[in-house]
């Protein structure tokens, strides 16, 4: 099955697994602060092939430099297999922040594709 580049938006992050598994994409506490204590929401639009190759994920603090580490973090303090689709999907997740170096981000767990469509500019998802 294919992902469309774009699912019905102007703009959209296509992530392509180029032989290396983990941390596709992620924000940082320097462009996102979370405040420890407050809850959000983050929610997104996507498609995403082959099966349970994509996580949205939480972590805390900084990820390891080696390629062990960035395939498997061992700060991930969530993950949830987003559900293959080539039909669009919408994804939603809410937490609350146990530290100001939270963050979020997808994790691929193989070598494939996927599209989340229409990401605000600067933050690409979501927050309330």
């Amino acid at each position: 099955m294919d992902v469309d580049d774009t699912l019905n938006g102007d703009r959209a992050i296509k992530v392509i697994g180029i032989g290396a598994k983990g941390i596709a994409v992620q924000t940082l506490p320097q462009t996102i602060r979370f405040t420890p204590g407050k809850t959000y929401r983050v929610t997104f639009k996507y498609q995403t092939q082959p099966v349970d190759d994509y996580q949205f994920v939480l972590g805390v603090g900084a990820t390891g430099l080696t390629s062990s580490e960035r395939a498997n973090p061992s700060n991930l303090i969530y993950r949830e297999t987003l559900e293959p689709t080539s039909q669009t999907k919408v994804y939603a997740h809410e937490f609350t922040a146990e530290s100001d170096e939270l963050w979020f981000g997808i994790h691929r767990q193989n070598v494939s594709v996927a599209v989340m469509d229409n990401p605000p500019p600067l933050y690409w998802m979501t927050f309330w």
